[in-house]
């Protein structure tokens, strides 16, 4: 019974620890030159008129955005005319169509399914005086690839757990801003007073900081969940890679 078990189980065994060297997971610290942070690590920028916190966390980047009205007349932000810019390329912050999916039943015999889209137009949002909108922003992922080409010439680190039996094996790289290969603006349009007079404002962010770990984020402590920590799961090295292999002259730590 054993020689015929013990030739499946390797197999599998082998399969599996593939798919777990191939599939590394990517941690990632955003960084800005000129915004401040909060006690949960929340983006900010603060002038007369306004504040707005930047939250970046979780799978793909999550972005969440909260503005606050610190005037005593109406502010809007037109969604249209704001985006991320990423390679000089400019990323919408909301959906230009809105999708429509529907069923139609004729005779209570047949169905049929559709699906369709017409533009949206004229998206802005509110902010009253003296009060805070939040809103979902895409995705850092949706502006271009996020995974970064980390040797395995790099020194190989081990984290171990609080438990003080598990670990989890790490490598890092740490860049400046100029250095960074993911490099991204946020650009956003205002309105203020009964008369919109216009205006917009431009935050920089930048990747400071890659963990390559061969654990998700249950198991790698250095991920805390704030709000200047992203991660993802790739399943390859060489599809959608943010830069190119790194040469000796970047910065590697």
């Amino acid at each position: 019974m054993r020689r015929l078990i013990l030739p499946a189980i390797i197999p599998t065994a082998i399969a599996l620890f593939s798919m777990t060297a191939c599939n590394p997971w990517q941690y990632m610290t955003v960084n800005s030159p000129q915004l401040t942070r909060n006690d949960f690590n929340q983006f900010v920028f603060e002038n007369d008129t306004l504040r707005l916190i930047y939250d970046m966390a979780g799978d793909g980047g999550q972005v969440t955005l909260r503005i606050l009205n610190k005037t005593s007349q109406p502010l809007t932000i037109n969604w249209e005319k704001s985006a991320f810019i990423r390679n000089q390329q400019s990323i919408s912050l909301i959906d230009k169509d809105v999708i429509i999916h529907g069923r139609t039943i004729r005779y209570s015999r047949y169905s049929s399914t559709f699906i369709g889209s017409f533009p949206r137009s004229g998206d802005v949002g509110l902010v009253p005086p003296g009060s805070e909108i939040s809103n979902d922003l895409p995705t850092l992922a949706k502006t271009g690839p996020l995974q970064v080409y980390v040797p395995d010439s790099l020194p190989q680190k081990k984290l171990v757990e609080t438990n003080g039996i598990n670990s989890v094996k790490f490598r890092q790289l740490h860049y400046d801003e100029s250095g960074s290969p993911i490099r991204f603006k946020a650009y956003l349009t205002f309105s203020i007073g009964h008369d919109n007079k216009e205006f917009s404002l431009t935050n920089n962010f930048y990747v400071s900081d890659v963990y390559q770990a061969d654990g998700g984020p249950e198991s790698f402590s250095l991920y805390h969940g704030h709000g200047d920590q992203i991660y993802i799961h790739q399943k390859t090295y060489n599809e959608g890679l943010a830069e190119s292999p790194p040469t000796a002259s970047s910065g590697i730590r």
